[in-house]
């Protein structure tokens, strides 16, 4: 399938929205990364099982968004793993500063989760060190969510 030679405004609005959607979702993500590190700083294994369900449920409608990008990606610029600059290049002068604001989000979102989990990995390894052999520390491992980008 080739891209759209004149995409309408519907589809690069639905472009927007997708940005937005899964910025929306990382900023989600953010908090409950920041929930899991507070509960395993004070040792409530509730809270971490809570913000590991949670993530887990916000990574598959993450993943539904990234799906729907693809697509667009798809009859916007002709490939589903085209790159923003890729597909800007294809869209010439359609991209619009309110596009490339949200895909500037998105971005600084991604880049910003990444370290969050990064963190959260290092707390949960060491503190599953210290617990090494409890029913605790089985819990904690389960709370450590994969992130790919």
């Amino acid at each position: 399938m080739t891209a759209i030679n004149s995409p309408s405004d519907t589809f690069l609005e639905a472009l927007h929205d997708t940005f937005v959607s899964e910025f929306r979702l990382l900023e989600d993500l953010m908090g409950q990364m920041h929930r899991q590190r507070d509960a395993v700083g004070v040792g409530d294994y509730q809270g971490i099982n809570d913000s590991t369900f949670a993530t887990h449920r916000i990574l598959a409608t993450l993943r539904q968004a990234r799906q729907r990008r693809r697509q667009l990606n798809l009859l916007l610029g002709g490939s589903e793993e085209c790159t923003f600059d890729e597909l800007e290049t294809a869209l010439g002068d359609r991209v619009d500063a309110r596009l490339r604001e949200a895909r500037h989000q998105l971005q600084q979102a991604a880049s910003l989760l990444a370290r969050e989990v990064s963190a959260n990995r290092m707390l949960l390894r060491a503190t599953l060190s210290i617990n090494a052999g409890t029913d605790a520390s089985s819990c904690v491992c389960r709370a450590t969510p994969a992130m790919s980008h």
